[in-house]
């Protein structure tokens, strides 16, 4: 519900969820953030508009959810290649 919207990678996906990780991380200042990821602030500010775009909502009165649909994302294993062993 939260991240969905902004994993498409044909549209920057992982670029906006590593903004939304290090806009969160610096509490939301957009300057700190920017620091963070070597880019200017107004990159930043205009990912973050992306972001609000994608998720059709404010980032400001839900800051908690996102940050706790980020967690569990980062614990969420990638798919990867299916193992099967066949004992006989």
């Amino acid at each position: 519900m939260y991240l969905s919207p902004l994993e498409d990678s044909r549209n920057g996906g992982p670029v906006l969820l590593q903004t939304l990780r290090a806009y969160l991380a610096a509490e939301r200042n957009a300057s700190s953030a920017a620091a963070a990821l070597g880019v200017v602030r107004k990159t930043v500010e205009s990912r973050l508009r992306t972001i609000e775009e994608k998720l059709g909502r404010s980032l400001h009165p839900c800051p908690a959810e996102l940050e706790v649909a980020l967690r569990l994302d980062e614990l969420t294993p990638a798919p990867g290649p299916i193992e099967i062993s066949i004992d006989g």
